[in-house]
Formats: structure tokens, C-alpha cells, sequence
């Protein structure tokens, strides 16, 4: 089976752009502040990422220095995103930005659970009660060294 890409236009973002901001959660965001190290340094993968709005909004939000790696298929889009980078963070720290030319559904296994989950719960616009419901989850996983053959 062969699968066209759809191209998404910058237009078309940027007329999504405020309403996705206003329907993101700031109650998430001070969620996670509190729950990851404070002050940073963070990393943050932002998977098709598109003009880069995620990072605009969220950016100004966390303290402390934060590298953000931009991911998506689209060149002009990748063009349009470090062209339109984040200022500051919250407490003034330098955010930079990287991006690379990459299709999320061709990414590595190796580290992308780690970059996919952070993804999601923001972009998919998860309120708190379901991040805590996977947090809940994920701190009862244990890790099991595995016997037998493979």
C-alpha cells in the first residue's frame, strides 16, 4: 500500500495557530513544571511540528534553557519554523532550536517512546486527569530483566 503526503499549508496554520493555543492547557503545563527538574536544561522533540506553534506557546511558558528539536517531513514548514523560533523562556533562558527533515512514522524505536509521549499529552491536548491516569501507568511498569530465549 502506498501513502501520499498531504501537504499542509502555511495558511491554513497559521489560521490554527490561536485557536490550538487556547485550547491547550497551562493546568498540564505547571503539571509537568513541577514534576521534571527544575530549571531545565530541557529537550524538547516537537514531532511534525509544522510552523513550529507548539513551541511558540509553550517556550515562554518553562523555566530555565531549553533546546528544541523540530521534527517534520516538510522542508518549507522546517524553513518556516526556525525562521519563527521561540523567544525567551519563562525565567529568560536562551531557547534554541534545531530541526531535522525526518517522517515520525519512519523514526527509530530507540528514543522515540521517550519523545513520543511528551508529544502527545501536549499536541493532542490531554487534560490532566488523563496524564495523570498514564502517569499512573507508566510508575507502575517495572522493569524485568528478561530469561529465556528471545
Amino acid at each position: 500500500m502506498t501513502v501520499e503526503a498531504i501537504r499542509v499549508s502555511r495558511g491554513w496554520l497559521d489560521l490554527r495557530e490561536g485557536a490550538d493555543a487556547a485550547a491547550r492547557s497551562r493546568e498540564l503545563v505547571g503539571h509537568l513544571c513541577r514534576r521534571l527538574p527544575a530549571g531545565g536544561p530541557w529537550v524538547i522533540h516537537d514531532l511534525a511540528c509544522g510552523s513550529g506553534a507548539m513551541g511558540r506557546w509553550l517556550a515562554p511558558l518553562l523555566p530555565g534553557p531549553q533546546r528544541w528539536v523540530l521534527h517534520d517531513r516538510d522542508p518549507d514548514l522546517l524553513a518556516l519554523a526556525e525562521s519563527a523560533v521561540p523567544g525567551s523562556s519563562a525565567d529568560g533562558a536562551v531557547v534554541t532550536v534545531e530541526t531535522r527533515l525526518s517522517d515520525v512514522t519512519q523514526l527509530d524505536p530507540e528514543g522515540a517512546l521517550e519523545m513520543g509521549i511528551f508529544n502527545m499529552l501536549v499536541h493532542a491536548g490531554w487534560n490532566l486527569q488523563r496524564f495523570r491516569t498514564l502517569e499512573a501507568q507508566l510508575e507502575s511498569v517495572t522493569c524485568q530483566p528478561h530469561v529465556g530465549p528471545v
